[in-house]
Order: structure tokens, then C-alpha cells, then sequence
């Protein structure tokens, strides 16, 4: 079947929302190419100031500051940095830095800086240093983060825009994680801010304001419990609760991984929806025919599997998985996944099997 393009977009858009952090940064975050072109307009302006001779030698020198530094003073080293250097010498800064940066291993750790922000934005995590366990001691490693970010996004030049239009530019993902940074301590968001943590346009915010869905004051700005109901409510797909507060969460990325065999290993990986609750086999219910079986799919297109296991792997085909279960008033009704999934122990999910009557 041929997608239409709008089909397949937002087909694309559903893959993208289905995925942890992590996988998701590799599929639409490009800080190290807009880290590269500001180095290129950086050289463009030393240049400029300094001269053409003078400003390729400054340049030069940047580009051989990015070799590996594992072996500093090695022989090897000695003969990258020699290579390196007559390649430039040979073709000039920009042809390296434009066709030849990817083999410059040692990019600032600016870019790694925002790579955590990115985490922090998308999915409320501390993931550098996972290793963290106090929420004291994540909330100290977001501070410094955004602190190193605030400086460097506030030496950019007031009119810089990448060459490329990428979805998550530098300056976004610093304001997304700002925004982010406000509902987590409690004060009060602006529409813009509400608008980068829902990814919609400041305009559906407004109407929200204006007709009280989202009450607001007369500054313009709402109680971040407010918009963190508002957004959870009004955007599920797109939202997600931060994970850092949680001192039992490993600040982990959990794409699953499709082709495991989940009745295999020690641990089951289960997904969790916007409340908090997993796909477990509590949730199995008597069908038409008598036997157990669990309803998964999207509404219009559900199926029944009898098996947990089996129902298990259909759902990491899903983007994003659904499935039924019940509400607080006890009606059942379909729930959407979030990227977070789960680890359970294969004993806890064997003794859910067995009180279920499977």
C-alpha cells in the first residue's frame, strides 16, 4: 500500500512519539551539524577580523584541537594530527570542517550538554550520570546543566538561525528544556512555554487561556499545576510527566526492542500509559468464547489475544501501543502507551499469570 504524504507524516510523527529519548534523539536532534556551522561562521568572522591568513591559522588550530585526545602524545596521535594538519593545508578549514568533521572525534562537550537537555525536554530525565540516586543530587546536575546552556545560548548572535530548518535547533531544545525546568518547580509558564512542552502553536494555548480550559491571569501565565492537567488531558501524545522526582526510576530510555522474545530472560519489559498503570495480565477479561484474552490495538482496529505474551509482542509493533483497561469508576477504555516501559521480574509476572487463571 502506497502512504499519501500526509499519511506518511503523520504515520512518522506516531514512530517518533512511540520512542524513548534516546532513539528519538538519533532520529531528529542535529546539535553536533548546527555546532559545526556555528564553528564555519565562527571561522568566516575571525577571517573577516583578522585576515584571511591569520584567520585560517586560528582555524586550523581549532580543527586540531578536535583530534582524539585518548592517546595525547602518542605516536598515533602524533600521526592524526599530522594528516589532519596537511589536509587542511591542502584543502583549507572549511573543506575539512564541511566533509571530513565526523572523523574528529573530540567535538566540545557542548554537545553532549545538549543531548542531556534534550532528555530533560522530552522526557523529565537526569540521564547523564544515571548512576545518581537522590533527587537532591538530580536536581543539582539540572541546575548546572542549564546554567552551562543559559551562557552558551546567550553568547549566540540575537539573529542566529541554523542554514537548515531542524526541528530541534539548539535554541529550541534550551527553551523547551527552560520551559520544563518551570512546571517541575512550580512557577508560572508563559504561553510560549506551554506551547514548547505541548509542541503546538502558541495560538491553540491562547484560545485555551481566553475560554478558561487553561486558567490564566491577567499577566498572561498559568500555575504549573494547571498546565501540567491541561497538558496531560489535552495532549497525551505528545507530553510527558517528568521522571526525575521519582527516586525508583532508573532515568533510563526504553525503546523496546521488537525482535526480543519477551517469554525469554528474567525480565519483562511491560508498557506504562500516562497514569502510571502496565499492561500486566491483571487485565485479561473473559471473551465471547469464554476464554481470557486481552484487547489490544487503536479503536476501530482492536483485536483479542489470548495469550499475555503473544499480546506482549504485538504491542511492541504498535506506534504507539494501546490497549484496554479499566478507569477509576471502572469502565474500560482505551489507553495509549508511553515511551517509559517497565522491567518486571519474570517471577512477578508468572504469579500475576496464575491468580489471572492462566
Amino acid at each position: 500500500m502506497t502512504l499519501l504524504p500526509n499519511q506518511a507524516a503523520a504515520d512518522r510523527e506516531a514512530f517518533l512519539e512511540s520512542l524513548g529519548w534516546s532513539d528519538r534523539h538519533n532520529e531528529e536532534v542535529f546539535a553536533i551539524a548546527e555546532i559545526q556551522e556555528l564553528v564555519r561562521n565562527t571561522g568566516e568572522w575571525i577571517e573577516a577580523l583578522l585576515g584571511p591568513y591569520r584567520g585560517a591559522a586560528a582555524m586550523k588550530a581549532v580543527l586540531l584541537a578536535l583530534e582524539p585526545m585518548e592517546a595525547k602524545g602518542s605516536a598515533k596521535q602524533q600521526q592524526r594530527v599530522a594528516a589532519t594538519a596537511a589536509r587542511i593545508d591542502a584543502v583549507g578549514w572549511r573543506e575539512v570542517l564541511e566533509h571530513e568533521a565526523d572523523g574528529l572525534a573530540d567535538w566540545p562537550s557542548l554537545a553532549s550538554d545538549f543531548e542531556w537537555l534534550y532528555a530533560y525536554a522530552i522526557d523529565g530525565i537526569v540521564y547523564e550520570g544515571r548512576e545518581t540516586r537522590t533527587i537532591e543530587q538530580r536536581r543539582a546536575q539540572l541546575v548546572e546543566l542549564l546554567s552551562r546552556t543559559d551562557h552558551f545560548i546567550s553568547l549566540l548572535p540575537p539573529a542566529w538561525e541554523p542554514s537548515k530548518d531542524y526541528r530541534w535547533c539548539l535554541r529550541r531544545i534550551h527553551a523547551s528544556a527552560k520551559a520544563r525546568w518551570k512546571l517541575d518547580t512550580g512557577e508560572r509558564l508563559t504561553v510560549a512555554d506551554v506551547a514548547l512542552l505541548g509542541r503546538l502553536d502558541e495560538k491553540t494555548v491562547l484560545n485555551a487561556f481566553s475560554d478558561r480550559r487553561l486558567p490564566s491571569s491577567a499577566d498572561g501565565t498559568c500555575a504549573a499545576e494547571d498546565a501540567r492537567d491541561w497538558l496531560i488531558s489535552r495532549r497525551p501524545k505528545k507530553f510527558r510527566p517528568s521522571r526525575w522526582m521519582d527516586p525508583g526510576d532508573d532515568q533510563d530510555s526504553r525503546s523496546p526492542d521488537e525482535s526480543a522474545d519477551p517469554r525469554q530472560g528474567d525480565t519483562v519489559w511491560v508498557p506504562v500509559d500516562a497514569r502510571g498503570d502496565a499492561f500486566l495480565p491483571t487485565l485479561a477479561r473473559p471473551t465471547r468464547q469464554g476464554a481470557l484474552g486481552f484487547r489490544i490495538g487503536p479503536k476501530g482496529n482492536e483485536q483479542t489475544v489470548g495469550d499475555f505474551f503473544d499480546a506482549l509482542s504485538a504491542l511492541k509493533g504498535m506506534h504507539p501501543p494501546r490497549w484496554r483497561r479499566p478507569n477509576a469508576e471502572g469502565n474500560w477504555g482505551i489507553v495509549r502507551a508511553e515511551p517509559s516501559w517497565r522491567a518486571m521480574p519474570r517471577a512477578e509476572i508468572d504469579r500475576l499469570l496464575r491468580e489471572a487463571g492462566f
